[in-house]
């Protein structure tokens, strides 16, 4: 559901665009160093890769995820 009609007024009254979709994703591509100690995405849910890893072997592809603030 995101981006609603609140999340684009919002953005919109900070001279902003919304986006459009929210991930749960390990690292940057080509990251070699150790995992980033912080979430440095503008939105999504990072995840090291290790973790995303392991999340990726215990969920199917398909299951609804329902993220809340």
């Amino acid at each position: 559901s995101y981006p609603n009609a609140a999340d684009t007024a919002f953005a919109k009254s900070k001279g902003k665009s919304p986006g459009g979709d929210i991930f749960i994703h390990g690292q940057p591509n080509g990251w070699a160093g150790p995992a980033i100690p912080r979430d440095w995405t503008d939105g999504c849910i990072a995840l090291s890769n290790a973790e995303i890893a392991m999340l990726w072997k215990q969920v199917d592809d398909g299951t609804p995820i329902t993220i809340q603030p």
